[in-house]
């Protein structure tokens, strides 16, 4: 019962709640039994919803620099009364004077930082260490040479005969040794030679006499023959010292077997000494003799294992050279890191040490390497050494080609002289190793091409786009109709640019140009510069003005922060005014065929390359201004000041914002102009005047009865007065904004007085914009046809920075100057958030809350189940509900005035429909019917419709709300106060919380 509880819990508070946030502080009972007619009650908590997300000022000033572009700010307007009351300033028209930040203005900056298309990076080269070792087993063919050696003294096979007795003689002892049968058969002493003076043998070892009879005769009972062999050292023809021995009883045959592993090993040249008797009664009786043959070899298990001595040379006994295969570096973790490279320091290395108990064996190796660009290259021999092969080749100063192979492969063959010897097998076979380092590259070429680092010749060859696609920087045409030329100071013998102090004097003060401030980072080891260019047609820099960028290597792992500037003159006169000109800086690098040469690479370190622009510098000395009396046309969007944007993300359908009116919306246009207060600026500039014509536009669209829609444009002279006269654009002294975000106080506003602002277009002016906008027109826009006029004075001025004053402007933490001096056209509006509902509108709140709620999300279910509920799963406890009660209080009112609302829920699958009172003083309620219950929780997916109804009526936002003295105090929401209650109507009293059910 705990789930179904649950759900129930869910349900109420989603239902009534969805457009108001979750449920917070809810109070869950414990155990609660609920017997027949009983009510259960809980209080569920709050719910609450953010308004300022909305209405507050940083919101809308988010929706207006979205739209129109970040320098608009926004105030907050007091205008004595409760209605919540913006002042937006739009700045819509400035000829460049304070070139500085003019041009900062642009933010190409910020462009060339951006993530998405701006030239920074950052980009690690990391080279890999080549260290490999290996090495490959030598089998010397010793042990089968010196066994086929040993074998070849058994060629011959013996026959001898052998009567059955010997013949008496008198008065000696009867003679029953054979001696003399196998002297005459020359069986009696076989001499065996081998090439060594000493071989011990594996156990198991040994030197078989195989003794076959081969006559018919028949064996008689009293007939014995034996066979006796022993094992001597050649020298040892006294037969002093036995090495070895054996007898078999080979009267019908057998196997005489000589054990070869014996201590200390056997003599290289021995003999075999064989012996034996026989018995019998019929000595003489030719019918009884017997013959046999001898044969002797080497047991199959016969091998030697320590081999003293080698009296032939691997030529005598066949042993052949060992030859190198597949032996090879691979320098495959090196691809696509560069192209080829020069080796620093590096060495490949071959070596055998003899194994224990292996003595005066010699070897000649003949080595050569070869792929990844090297060719052909021998190893030569290390000397002197103690090593039997010790060969090493000095990789310094070898170029390695990556396009050419991956891998260094090691080809050649080993010659092994074993004459005077001595090996001991049981060590182990020999085993030739291998080594290659590669710790550093004198020079390496990188392709920058390669997957790995095209990144670096994309970053570091930027250009910005001048088509006017995305990231396209527009010269404003205010700069091209007014700006002849810019200059950035006049050089002097100690190579720096000074600025001027007027037109004849140059100051002290240094001028820094017009370049760019970046942080950089190279950890390439030195002469690994990284040189680049940045140039500008339209800056003239161009030529010898480019600025040449060289990023140092071996910088250290931490940013270093660098200017790069050049001092141009540029020179706007020749553009043809007539189109569009974009700014065209770019960044290349000196790569020559694609290719980032570096030196002096420590293998095994991860290297970095990073650049990062920090800001632009347009540090100008002079700015020639053209003061002709030529107009110049042109316009600025206004789409920014429409219903959509200012209301937009609330919900409120397309067609519904346009029931929607803006009562009040009154302009104040500021044309500002220099001061004449006796400067040297005021002086200059303090007579000129704009001139010309200014307007607002638009576009109106209709549809007939029959459907066909009309585009009409409208234009409104924000110049004429009531009678129809074009008045002249009264210019003012410079206005000084305050900082966006802070307060105005309408009654001491300055801003709005007479002769203050230039020209205005407000309510009195046949509803002024506000009507204009609760039209929802198109193509909304300020357009003019504007000049300078000079009075009379020359046609051209010069303007020095020096004459331009700073002000200090502190926005948050940030503390920036900008100019106190403009010839510009600022608008501000005064918006008070009071909104006319021509007819009723609905704002879907299930859309407020999910933007996919009706679109990817149309079949997502309330309740967040994974699959339908069953009827069964619910029915005990449905059937003991009789309704379920949800009661709310809402605080809309203090917050929004005049508003009222009505709340519709419906779900077409599961039948429910219900209309909720919202507003009103008192508690509220939405009672829900058990069969009700039942079929939302058997209706999969319940995905209701949740509407909010605003008649038509105005309403107004309270400023009380959300403009607080205290920083600290809560954002202004809309809260609500829940309540739950159940009533039971069954016999079977049911546990709500911690039952079995």
């Amino acid at each position: 019962m705990k789930k179904n509880f649950r759900i129930l819990l869910a349900l109420s508070s989603v239902v009534c709640l969805v457009s108001c946030g979750g449920l917070t502080n809810p109070q869950i009972p414990q155990s609660v039994s609920i017997a027949t007619d009983a009510q259960f009650k809980a209080n569920m908590g709050t719910a609450s919803y953010d308004l300022s997300d909305k209405f507050g000022s940083d919101a809308l000033l988010k929706k207006m620099q979205d739209a129109l572009g970040s320098q608009v700010g926004i105030y907050d307007y007091n205008e004595g009364n409760d209605v919540l009351t913006y002042m937006i300033r739009y700045p819509i028209y400035e000829v460049p004077i304070d070139i500085q930040s003019y041009l900062q203005n642009l933010n190409l900056d910020e462009i060339l930082k951006s993530s998405d298309m701006g030239l920074n990076f950052t980009q690690k080269v990391s080279i890999p260490k080549v260290t490999q070792t290996g090495s490959q087993t030598v089998q010397i063919d010793v042990a089968s040479k010196i066994r086929e050696s040993v074998s070849e003294n058994f060629s011959t096979s013996y026959t001898i005969a052998v009567p059955e007795g010997l013949p008496s003689i008198p008065g000696k002892e009867q003679n029953t040794s054979i001696s003399s049968i196998l002297s005459a058969a020359g069986a009696e002493k076989i001499t065996v030679d081998s090439p060594a003076q000493t071989i011990e043998y594996e156990t198991g070892s040994a030197i078989c006499i195989d003794i076959n009879r081969f006559d018919a005769n028949a064996l008689s009972d009293d007939y014995k023959f034996s066979l006796s062999a022993a094992i001597y050292a050649k020298d040892d023809t006294s037969k002093t010292n036995k090495l070895s021995s054996a007898n078999v009883d080979a009267r019908d045959g057998g196997t005489l077997r000589l054990p070869l592993d014996v201590t200390g090993g056997i003599p290289g040249d021995f003999f075999i000494a064989v012996d034996g008797t026989v018995e019998g009664s019929h000595p003489t009786d030719a019918s009884y003799a017997h013959k046999y043959s001898m044969k002797v070899s080497l047991t199959h298990e016969t091998t030697p294992t320590v081999i003293t001595g080698i009296e032939k040379s691997s030529a005598d006994l066949g042993i052949e050279s060992y030859t190198i295969k597949d032996m090879s570096v691979s320098l495959a973790e090196l691809e696509g890191l560069f192209k080829n490279a020069e080796v620093g320091e590096g060495y490949l290395a071959l070596s055998a040490e003899l194994p224990a108990g292996w003595q005066n064996l010699k070897a000649k190796a003949e080595i050569n390497i070869n792929g990844a660009g090297l060719e052909n290259l021998e190893i030569a021999d290390v000397t002197p050494s103690s090593k039997l092969i010790d060969k090493k080749l000095d990789l310094r100063a070898k170029k390695i080609d990556l396009s050419l192979g991956n891998e260094i492969t090691v080809t050649g063959s080993v010659g092994f002289e074993i004459l005077g010897a001595t090996i001991d097998l049981r060590s182990g076979n020999l085993e030739i190793g291998y080594e290659a380092s590669i710790t550093k590259l004198n020079s390496v070429v990188i392709d920058l091409n390669s997957d790995k680092y095209s990144v670096i010749k994309e970053k570091l060859n930027y250009s910005l786009p001048t088509d006017g696609s995305t990231g396209s920087v527009k010269l404003p045409s205010e700069m091209l109709n007014y700006v002849k030329s810019i200059g950035f100071g006049e050089p002097a013998a100690d190579g720096k640019h000074y600025k001027h102090e007027d037109g004849d004097t140059l100051s002290k003060e240094v001028s820094e140009g017009l370049g760019i401030k970046a942080r950089f980072v190279n950890t390439l080891p030195l002469q690994s510069d990284i040189n680049l260019t940045l140039s500008s047609t339209v800056f003239n820099l161009t030529g010898t003005n480019a600025i040449a960028i060289s990023i140092p290597g071996n910088t250290g792992d931490t940013y270093q922060e660098k200017t790069w500037a050049a001092w141009p003159s540029v020179d706007f006169s020749a553009l043809d005014k007539t189109v569009d000109h974009y700014v065209d800086m770019s960044l290349t690098a000196a790569f020559e065929n694609d290719e980032l040469k570096l030196k002096d690479v420590v293998m095994g370190t991860s290297y970095k390359i990073g650049f990062e622009l920090e800001s632009m510098l347009y540090d100008f000395d002079s700015v020639v201004l053209n003061t002709s009396d030529l107009a110049y046309s042109g316009e600025q969007s206004l789409e920014g000041f429409d219903l959509n944007t200012m209301l937009g993300g609330m919900g409120i359908a397309e067609g519904d914002i346009k029931k929607l009116r803006i009562p009040s919306l009154p302009v104040y246009f500021y044309a500002q102009t220099p001061a004449d207060d006796g400067s040297a600026l005021g002086n200059l500039l303090g007579k000129i005047g704009i001139s010309g014509n200014v307007s607002i536009s638009y576009d109106t669209t209709t549809t007939s009865a029959d459907g066909k829609e009309t585009t009409e444009t409208k234009t409104v002279n924000l110049l004429k007065d009531a009678d129809g006269n074009v008045k002249p654009i009264n210019t003012v002294k410079a206005v000084e904004w305050p900082v966006s975000g802070s307060t105005i106080d309408a009654a001491n506003c300055t801003f709005i007085k007479e002769r203050n602002y230039s020209f205005s277009f407000t309510d009195a002016n046949d509803g002024g914009l506000a009507k204009i906008i609760s039209s929802f027109p198109s193509n909304l826009k300020f357009t003019y046809s504007i000049g300078l006029t000079n009075n009379g004075g020359a046609s051209e001025i010069t303007v020095y920075s020096s004459m331009i004053p700073k002000v200090g402007v502190t926005e948050g933490s940030v503390t920036t100057t900008e100019s106190a001096t403009s010839l510009k056209i600022d608008m501000a509006a005064i918006l008070p958030l009071s909104i006319e509902i021509g007819s009723d509108i609905s704002l879907d709140i299930m859309e407020l809350t999910d933007s996919e709620w009706n679109k990817t999300n149309a079949q997502k279910d309330l309740l967040n189940r994974e699959d339908a509920s069953t009827y069964q799963e619910y029915e005990d406890y449905i059937d003991s509900l009789e309704s379920f009660t949800m009661s709310y209080r809402m605080n809309v009112e203090e917050f929004i005035s005049g508003i009222e609302l009505g709340l519709r829920i419906t779900d077409e699958a599961s039948g429910l429909s219900k209309n909720v009172p919202v507003i009103g003083s008192g508690q509220k309620e939405m009672v829900i019917k058990g069969e009700e219950i039942k079929n939302i929780l058997t209706t999969y997916p319940f995905h209701p419709s949740v509407k909010l109804t605003l008649p038509a009526n105005t309403i107004t936002i309270k400023r009380s709300a959300f403009i607080k003295s205290d920083d600290a105090a809560e954002t202004p929401k809309i809260g609500v106060n829940v309540g739950l209650k159940i009533k039971m109507d069954g016999d079977t009293p049911i546990t709500v919380w911690g039952g079995k059910k």
